[in-house]
C-alpha cells in the first residue's frame, strides 16, 4: 500500500509568516446616529397646541438648545402639562423658563419616561464577544445588530488585551496565533469554490465554534437616553467587567459633551487603584447624590431612575 501523507490538511498549509495575521486592537466607539426633529411639523404642532405662547417658547428654546435630542425630550415633557407658557393650562401659574432648569428638575425627581423619546446609535468596533454577551443583557429600549460569524468568515483574529494579561502578552499572542493557524488549516480542508452559499453558511457556522470568545467583533447598538443613562451607571462601576467599563467610559464622555443637560447629573470619579494597576479605564460615572454603590451595598434598593423596570412609568412630568 502507498505510504499515507501525514495530513491532507497539513499539506495545504501556507508558511507561518503568511498564516498568522493576528493583531492586538483597542475597542472603538462611534456615535453614528441620533434622533432628529422635523421642525416644520413640530412648529405646526406647537401652534395647534398653544398658538403664539408655544411657538414663542419654541423660538427661544431652539436657539439655546444644544441638541435636537434634548429639545425633543423637553417638548415631550412640557406637552404633559401644557407648560410651554403661563395661560395654556389654568392649573399652571409658573413655569421653569430655561431648558436646564426644566431637565434638572426632572432628573432630580428621578422621572425617566421623557428620556425615552430620543435615541442614539453607536457602533462598537474591535470589542470581544465577552463584551457583547454582557451588552445584550440590557434589553429595555434597545436595538442590536452584531457581525454574524454564521455568515462572515474571519480572515484573521483581532484581540483586545485586558490589563491583567499585559505581562503575558507574548504567551497570549502565541496561543491566539496557534488558534488562528489551526482554524485556517481546518478552513482550507473545504472546497469553498465548489460550495453554494447555503453550504458555505452551514460550514462557516460550524467553524466559528473553534474561535475564542475574546476575538474582536463589531456591534451596532441603539438605545434611548433613559437606557443609556442606566447602562452607564451599571457598567462603569468598579465591579463591572473591565472591557465594558472601558467602552462605556467612552460612551459617557460622548454623552456628557453631546447632551450636557440630559447627562448633567453624571460626574466622573477617579479610581486611583486602577490607575496604579495600569487599567485603561480609570473613571467611574455616577449621579450626584447617589448613595447607592452596587459594588459595596448590594442589598440596598437603587434610586428610582436606576432601572426602567424598578417602577411604574407615569409618562408625565411637572411643568
Amino acid at each position: 500500500m502507498p505510504r499515507k501523507l501525514k495530513s491532507d490538511i497539513k499539506s495545504r498549509q501556507v508558511p507561518r509568516d503568511k498564516e498568522s495575521q493576528m493583531e492586538f486592537v483597542e475597542p472603538q466607539v462611534y456615535l453614528i446616529a441620533e434622533s432628529k426633529i422635523n421642525f416644520d411639523q413640530l412648529k405646526a404642532m406647537l401652534a395647534s397646541v398653544g398658538e403664539e405662547t408655544a411657538t414663542s417658547w419654541f423660538a427661544r428654546t431652539k436657539e439655546a438648545s444644544k441638541s435636537e435630542g434634548e429639545l425633543l425630550t423637553e417638548v415631550a415633557g412640557r406637552i404633559c402639562y401644557k407648560s410651554f407658557g403661563v395661560g395654556l393650562n389654568p392649573n399652571v401659574t409658573k413655569i421653569r423658563e430655561s431648558s436646564r432648569d426644566y431637565i434638572d428638575n426632572t432628573l432630580s425627581k428621578g422621572d425617566g419616561s421623557i428620556f425615552e423619546h430620543a435615541t442614539c446609535t453607536f457602533a462598537f468596533l474591535n470589542v470581544s464577544r465577552v463584551l457583547t454577551h454582557e451588552l445584550v443583557r440590557h434589553r429595555v429600549g434597545v436595538a442590536i445588530s452584531q457581525e454574524s460569524l454564521r455568515y462572515v468568515r474571519p480572515t484573521h483574529l483581532r484581540f483586545w488585551l485586558p490589563p491583567d494579561l499585559q505581562e503575558k502578552k507574548t504567551e497570549v499572542k502565541s496561543i491566539v496565533e496557534q488558534i488562528e493557524q489551526n482554524y485556517h488549516a481546518l478552513e482550507r480542508s473545504y472546497g469553498w469554490d465548489k460550495l453554494n452559499f447555503d453550504a458555505k453558511k452551514r460550514i462557516t457556522s460550524a467553524l466559528r465554534r473553534v474561535m475564542p470568545e475574546g476575538m474582536a467583533t463589531s456591534i451596532v447598538w441603539s438605545a434611548n437616553h433613559r437606557t443609556i443613562r442606566h447602562v452607564i451607571a451599571m457598567r462603569t462601576t468598579e465591579s463591572a467587567e473591565i472591557e465594558i467599563r472601558f467602552v462605556f467610559d467612552k460612551v459617557a464622555r460622548m454623552m456628557k459633551e453631546r447632551f450636557p443637560l440630559i447627562y448633567n447629573d453624571f460626574e466622573f470619579t477617579e479610581l486611583e487603584e486602577r490607575r496604579e494597576r495600569g487599567d485603561q479605564s480609570t473613571t467611574r460615572f455616577e449621579r450626584r447624590g447617589w448613595d447607592f454603590h452596587p459594588w459595596r451595598d448590594a442589598p440596598a434598593l437603587p434610586p428610582r431612575d436606576l432601572n426602567p423596570h424598578d417602577r411604574e412609568v407615569t409618562g408625565c412630568q411637572v411643568g
